[in-house]
């Protein structure tokens, strides 16, 4: 059997409060439901958020999750990670599930809303985790950047020794090459100068043996 919800102005019923109750209808004023002793008692949520279910519960999830999904845009709720706009809104929705459910499956309805607290508290540990991993990531991080500026002038440092030492190498190559050509230089001319000693010893030999053929017997 469906239940329909009929929204009229505010006092267009007044008079006719008594014959309603008498004929079995419940008049709801304000979110207020008027009972059959004419007082009127609040419900357990809002009537914003408490409607009467309709025959149609297809339509009605579909319906609920469109708002969900509205509800998630409007509020730029992030699609992942840890997001408290998110989580508010689910929670809602699973607390109103709970308690539509609950009016006709207590049992049921207690036993979800224990799940709903065993998920609760296993995404606050993994909460506590990721919040905790963030903290060592960024140790890690900033002893790695300590690292890196320690490293970064350690290569500086270690630059400037090789260039220095590149320079002390073409200095020190520049007075080899210097060396071997003073070398080569000096044997040359102890070549030269021995050719002309022997030249000499020969030519006086030869002047020699000259005076000798030319002096009187």
């Amino acid at each position: 059997v469906g239940r329909y919800l009929v929204q009229l102005p505010r006092g267009a019923l007044s008079a006719h409060d008594d014959a309603l109750r008498r004929a079995g209808i419940r008049v709801r004023r304000g979110g207020a439901v008027l009972g059959a002793g004419g007082k009127a008692s609040l419900g357990p949520l809002s009537p914003a958020r408490r409607k009467p279910p309709s025959s149609s519960p297809r339509l009605d999830a579909i319906t609920l999750q469109e708002q969900l999904e509205r509800a998630l845009r409007e509020r730029q709720a992030r699609p992942t990670g840890i997001c408290p706009v998110r989580e508010a809104l689910h929670g809602a929705l699973l607390e109103e599930l709970a308690g539509t459910i609950a009016r006709d499956e207590p049992r049921r309805g207690t036993l979800l809303r224990r799940v709903a607290g065993e998920a609760r508290m296993t995404i606050d540990a993994y909460r506590t985790v990721y919040e905790k991993s963030l903290l060592f990531g960024a140790s890690k991080l900033s002893e790695a950047a300590a690292l890196k500026g320690n490293l970064e002038g350690r290569i500086a440092e270690l630059q400037a020794e090789t260039a220095s030492l590149a320079d002390e190498v073409r200095s020190l190559t520049d007075l080899c090459e210097s060396l071997e050509h003073r070398a080569q230089r000096a044997e040359a001319q102890a070549e030269a100068e021995t050719h002309d000693a022997s030249a000499l010893r020969a030519e006086g030999e030869q002047l020699q043996g000259l005076l000798d053929a030319l002096r009187p017997g």
